[in-house]
């Protein structure tokens, strides 16, 4: 695969809550630009995975994720600014259209979101999980804004 161009990258998880311990590994996201031979051709990828930390998604990918009500994408668009590492124009963009991508596709996401972790994480952090998602898409429904 040639070179990608980086659009963004935020730090996510734990640290991006504020729920993190002393010995609480670092989460990021990432989305990037393939170049135009890679997407025509055969190398398209919509997704690399640098560790298992560190996820980028491409911008195409990445857009029909937030059209599906994602919510871990979704809320990449509302990271405080002190959490964003790479940030470009494509994103400051996406980002101040962010209300736009607010459906009922994400209304069902974060409340099937929040049921999956109920029904399948039975430990202390997947019902954390669970209370941020329902509270997120609660605010989100009754703001037009998410505070992360």
């Amino acid at each position: 695969m040639t070179t990608t161009k980086l659009v963004f990258k935020a730090i996510v998880g734990s640290r991006l809550y504020g729920v993190n311990i002393k010995d609480s590994d670092l989460d990021y996201i990432g989305m990037y630009i393939q170049p135009n031979s890679d997407i025509l051709g055969t190398k398209y990828k919509e997704q690399i995975n640098i560790n298992k930390d560190e996820t980028h998604i491409e911008i195409r990918r990445f857009l029909e994720l937030l059209a599906k009500g994602s919510p871990r994408h979704f809320e990449s668009l509302w990271v405080p600014e002190e959490c964003i590492l790479v940030k470009s124009k494509i994103y400051d963009f996406l980002r101040s259209q962010r209300q736009l991508f607010w459906t009922k596709q994400c209304y069902k996401a974060f409340t099937g979101m929040t049921f999956s972790n109920i029904r399948e994480d039975r430990d202390t952090k997947g019902w954390y999980h669970a209370a941020r998602t329902c509270l997120f898409g609660e605010e989100l429904l009754k703001s037009n804004n998410l505070t992360l």
